[in-house]
């Protein structure tokens, strides 16, 4: 799950992304988008932008090797704090 909070001071939106699995293999995409009463005209865009930011992760998602062993170094000090943080989140059984 993705929480953005998207727009400038005042005028921001929320966007929340996640994946669901199928039962069947897989997983589905859900995107909820907040914004305030007087944002509703904005509504279209940012669904257009969401739809494309997706497809274009989708590219990059479908092609995806798991087995590929990461080699990170020090500019990678990112990646390697939040896969430490998500280490501390018990595994589902």
């Amino acid at each position: 799950m993705v929480v953005t909070l998207f727009g400038p001071p005042g005028r921001e939106q929320v966007i929340v992304t996640a994946a669901v699995p199928r039962e069947k293999g897989g997983c589905a995409v859900r995107v909820a988008i907040g914004v305030r009463d007087e944002q509703q005209g904005e509504l279209p865009l940012l669904v257009q932008g969401s739809e494309r930011a997706l497809d274009e992760d989708a590219v990059i998602w479908e092609r995806l090797n798991p087995r590929v062993v990461p080699r990170l170094d020090v500019r990678d000090a990112a990646v390697v704090a939040y896969r430490e943080f998500c280490a501390t989140f018990p595994e589902r059984a």
